[in-house]
C-alpha cells in the first residue's frame, strides 16, 4: 500500500503557524496634556494691600479689569496693564502699539505707580474665598477686594424709566445697597467737562458725601438698586463749643454747579467708561475713584 506524506515545507509553515506567538496589541496613546484653563480677573477691585502693608491714604484705589488688561479710570490717563494668567501664573504683557488717543493731565495716587511695579513683578495669582485677589512675585505682592458691580447706565432711556417713582427714604435704608463709598475726582458736570487746572475732589463715605469747603456743605445720602436720595447736613458733626460758623466767601462756578447737581441727583449709575454718574433733575456729576 502506498502512503502519501505531506510536504515537508508545508508540515512546517502549519507547525511554525500554531507555535507563532499572538501579535501583540498597539499600546494606547498616552493623552494630550490639557492645558492650564485662562484664568479671568475681570471685575471691578480696591487695592487693600501692597506689600504686606495695609490702611494707609493710597488704599482707596479702585481698579477696573477685564480677560486681559487692568486699568485705573479714567483711561485717558493711561495708567494700565495687559495680563496673561492660567490657573496661578501670572504675567504682565507689553503694551499694544495704538493709535494716537486723548490723553489727560491728571493727578493720580503715588500708591499707583508702586502698585504697577508690583504687577510687573508678579508671577503668580491666587484667589481667595472671601473674594481677595493676590499678586505675587519678585519678593513683592498686593491684594485687591471684589466690589460689587454698579448698576449700568442704559443707553437711552425708556419712558418707564423716566417715569419710574423714586423710592422713599424708608424703602431705601431698609435695603442692602451697592456702596458707593470712595474718594473721587470731578471729571464732568451737567454734561460737559470740568476745565481748569483746579480739580475738584469728593469723598464718600458710608451715608454721607463731603468736599473741602469753608461752606460747610455737606449730604447725607441713601442709595438703593441704582437709586440715590441727597439731603443737606451739618459739615460738622464732632461736639464743639461754639462751633465755627460758615464763611461768607462764594463758591467757585464749578462749584456751585456741582453743588446744584448733587442737590437734584436721584440716580447713581456707572457709565461706559466706569465712572459713577450722579444725576437728575436735568443736572449730572462725573465721577472718577482717585
Amino acid at each position: 500500500m502506498i502512503r502519501l506524506m505531506p510536504p515537508v515545507p508545508l508540515a512546517l509553515a502549519i507547525l511554525l503557524a500554531a507555535c507563532a506567538p499572538a501579535t501583540p496589541e498597539a499600546a494606547p496613546e498616552p493623552p494630550a496634556p490639557v492645558a492650564a484653563p485662562q484664568t479671568s480677573i475681570a471685575g471691578r477691585w480696591r487695592l487693600v494691600e501692597l506689600d504686606g502693608k495695609t490702611g494707609t491714604p493710597g488704599f482707596g484705589i479702585d481698579l477696573m479689569a477685564d480677560a486681559g488688561r487692568i486699568w485705573w479710570e479714567p483711561a485717558c490717563a493711561g495708567q494700565s496693564a495687559r495680563y496673561m494668567a492660567s490657573g496661578t501664573s501670572f504675567r504682565q504683557l507689553p503694551p499694544i502699539d495704538a493709535e494716537p488717543r486723548a490723553v489727560c493731565d491728571i493727578g493720580f495716587p503715588r500708591e499707583l505707580l508702586d502698585m504697577w511695579d508690583v504687577v510687573a513683578a508678579a508671577d503668580r495669582v491666587d484667589r481667595a474665598p472671601e473674594g481677595t485677589l493676590r499678586l505675587s512675585g519678585g519678593g513683592r505682592s498686593l491684594v485687591l477686594r471684589r466690589l460689587p458691580d454698579l448698576p449700568r447706565q442704559p443707553d437711552a432711556p425708556s419712558s418707564a424709566d423716566l417715569n419710574a417713582p423714586v423710592a422713599s427714604p424708608s424703602q431705601m435704608s431698609s435695603a442692602h445697597s451697592v456702596s458707593l463709598a470712595g474718594h473721587y475726582r470731578v471729571a464732568g458736570i451737567d454734561g460737559g467737562e470740568l476745565g481748569g487746572r483746579r480739580g475738584l475732589a469728593l469723598e464718600i463715605g458710608r451715608d454721607r458725601i463731603e468736599f473741602d469747603n469753608c461752606q460747610q456743605i455737606a449730604w447725607h445720602y441713601r442709595h438703593r438698586d441704582g437709586r440715590l436720595m441727597t439731603e443737606r447736613t451739618p459739615a460738622i458733626t464732632i461736639d464743639i463749643a461754639p462751633k465755627p460758623t460758615p464763611c461768607a466767601a462764594p463758591l467757585s462756578e464749578p462749584e456751585a454747579r456741582m453743588v446744584a447737581a448733587i442737590d437734584a441727583a436721584d440716580t447713581a449709575t456707572l457709565t461706559a467708561s466706569n465712572g459713577i454718574l450722579l444725576s437728575g433733575g436735568g443736572r449730572s456729576v462725573l465721577l472718577f475713584s482717585q
